[in-house]
């Protein structure tokens, strides 16, 4: 049965079923039946269908999803994400997540750190659900963070990074077998796929009252994790009216965009709002306002390709196999393996 990945290859190529069923030769009905699995698709219109999708046969065919338990949380309302892009994010985390529950099930849960059930923390102000983050994760109460992606991994949360061409689309989360999981989109400068790590990880750890902006709360708890007000003071000092330069350093030295720090600096009273105003401006007029340019180190995770490797090094799964689970060429494989310079 087809359908899951016709229709993913299909929406990943930007084809409506329309225009597919068109270059194959069949009605949309017939393309809808397909990725519905209502209907097989025999040899020959299998290799039309990923003739026309620029993929193998075999791609079609492999089964990237697996036997699992995956929620997703609900992207918010005003994200400006068509129903095709948001279709097109869960249905690829949900490749990513199947692939990765094969190669843990073969391995063995050891694997990954132990993760018991998380217990929701009740939201009281956001400098100390700043620091109940940095807790649950066991980090120091203040100074700079370092790899976010590393420490969340620690934690037992899975991390998905995939490269989406919807700018509206940052982050979501929700759960592998009760396991949490945070997807982010890799295509954003460094310092928002840090903060998009957190901002998810706040959606998974706190409730909140109905009369609470969720996403509001949720950055602002986002910043006093990276930049808690006494750092904020300690590094700024009180009523000042110019920072600017002082932005890049600390945006250096905390991994964070220069505007979280404006924010910062506003709510822990170290500028006004018309200093605020005036910094953000300048911002904007330098161009920086989408992509600061910061020069941070992306963080990437590697725990899949590792798990991936340590299953071929250990003759637990062939060539073909990691190149199914990782999505990849063979010579990709072995060269990831050692096995090919």
């Amino acid at each position: 049965m087809i359908g899951k990945n016709l229709k993913y290859y299909r929406q990943l190529a930007g084809l409506s079923q329309d225009k597919l069923a068109g270059m194959v030769g069949v009605t949309k009905m017939t393309i809808s039946n397909y990725e519905n699995d209502k209907r097989d698709a025999d040899s020959e219109m299998l290799i039309r269908l990923a003739d026309a999708l620029s993929v193998n046969a075999s791609q079609l065919l492999i089964d990237h999803y697996g036997s699992v338990s995956i929620t997703h949380a609900e992207f918010r309302s005003n994200s400006g994400m068509s129903n095709s892009s948001r279709d097109m994010v869960y249905e690829t985390v949900d490749r990513y997540l199947g692939r990765f529950n094969k190669i843990v099930r073969i391995l063995g849960d050891t694997v990954l750190p132990n993760v018991s059930k998380i217990e929701k923390i009740q939201f009281t102000d956001i400098e100390t659900a700043g620091r109940q983050l940095r807790e649950f994760l066991s980090l120091s109460s203040s100074g700079p963070v370092g790899n976010i992606v590393d420490a969340l991994e620690n934690r037992g949360i899975i991390i998905c990074q995939m490269e989406f061409s919807d700018s509206h689309f940052s982050g979501i989360n929700g759960t592998l077998n009760e396991r949490p999981y945070i997807a982010i989109n890799k295509i954003m400068p460094p310092e928002r796929q840090r903060f998009t790590l957190i901002h998810e990880l706040s959606h998974i750890l706190f409730v909140f009252r109905d009369d609470v902006n969720k996403e509001k709360t949720v950055d602002r708890i986002t910043g006093a994790f990276f930049f808690p007000k006494d750092d904020v003071v300690r590094e700024l000092g009180l009523s000042r009216t110019n920072i600017k330069g002082e932005l890049r350093p600390l945006q250096r030295e905390y991994g964070i965009s220069m505007q979280c720090i404006l924010i910062r600096a506003r709510q822990a009273g170290c500028i006004n709002e018309s200093v605020y105003e005036k910094h953000q401006r300048w911002i904007s007029g330098l161009g920086l306002r989408k992509d600061e340019k910061s020069g941070l180190p992306a963080e990437y995770s590697t725990l899949f390709k590792n798990l991936v490797i340590r299953a071929v090094s250990e003759d637990m799964i062939n060539i073909n196999k990691a190149s199914e689970l990782l999505d990849l060429p063979n010579n990709e494989i072995k060269q990831l393996c050692g096995l090919e310079v």
